[in-house]
């Protein structure tokens, strides 16, 4: 890959690299090869990642941030965005910063939840709809957060995949939280969990589902 002159190919030849040793289990080869991509918008998002899976969470924040500047610089304004509302906006909500996630924010929902989870939101009932995928899902979870009956939320993952593993596990974590907190029984939850054995990239993720596991079973456990 170090003699690789097309960007393109280091990339193609890098990101498999990467994944192969991902796969091994060899974090720190995987984060040593992911360094050596090319620094455009597409090799800082596969640093990012990479940085997440070995926990160095500011860093990633940091690359995540380049990335997102360098999609705007190469006209991406979907992926640009894409980073903002994703790894940017999860990784400041996780480390408490009300304010970035509310800078990072540009559909109706995502403001919505960073008003809720900085304290500044309403509290109505009511969440702003926002169309898309995962978005109707994300207005769903903030509409039960704000009041309405969660038991549809379970369903509302049914088909959803492994695209937007970090969100998916958002409305997991948080719709089990809210089940329990209405005294409602959460093995509805069972089967979403199960479907996300993990990384999940979220600092949150590691002592959440420990949480969950105590409460749902084990993820293995059929």
């Amino acid at each position: 890959m170090k003699s690789e002159s097309d960007p393109g190919a280091a990339l193609k030849l890098g990101r498999r690299e990467i994944r192969i040793l991902l796969e091994l289990g060899q974090t720190s080869q995987a984060l040593a090869a992911a360094r050596l991509l090319p620094r455009n918008g597409a090799g800082l998002s596969v640093l990012g990642d990479v940085l997440c899976r070995a926990g160095l969470w500011k860093e990633a924040e940091s690359v995540f941030d380049e990335a997102r500047r360098a999609r705007l610089a190469e006209g991406m304004e979907s992926r640009a965005a894409a980073l903002a509302r994703g790894p940017l906006y999860l990784l400041a909500e996780a480390r408490g910063d009300w304010e970035r996630c509310l800078e990072l924010v540009d559909i109706p929902v995502l403001k919505a939840r960073a008003e809720r989870v900085s304290g500044a939101g309403g509290q109505d009932g009511s969440a702003p709809d926002s169309a898309g995928f995962p978005w109707t899902t994300i207005a769903l979870l903030e509409a039960c957060h704000l009041g309405r009956d969660p038991t549809g939320l379970p369903e509302a993952l049914a088909g959803w995949g492994m695209g937007e593993r970090e969100w998916k596990w958002r409305v997991v974590a948080e719709g089990t939280e809210l089940f329990l907190r209405r005294g409602l029984p959460p093995y509805a939850w069972r089967r979403p969990f199960r479907s996300i054995p993990g990384p999940v990239l979220d600092p949150r993720w590691a002592a959440e589902r420990r949480s969950l596991k105590a409460v749902l079973g084990s993820p293995d456990r059929r």
